[in-house]
């Protein structure tokens, strides 16, 4: 699957993938709903940000600390 990006489309893809045997299918371009890894990401986002507390102004001084448990 690719996304007709421009990398996608040079004459040597298409010829590899039939060298090799995979067939070709057309991706539909900007779509992060069909897209896996985007779920992947905001999955891994939330639960970053459940377990991190941050730390801001210890001891009056300007220093920022993160504490992932």
């Amino acid at each position: 699957m690719d996304d007709n990006a421009p990398p996608h489309g040079a004459r040597i893809v298409p010829a590899g993938f039939q060298k090799v045997g995979v067939s070709h299918v057309v991706w539909p371009t900007m779509t992060s709903d069909l897209n896996p890894i985007e779920h992947v990401w905001d999955h891994l986002g939330r639960n970053t940000r459940r377990r991190c507390h941050a730390l801001t102004a210890v001891n009056g001084e300007n220093i920022s600390f993160t504490h992932c448990e």
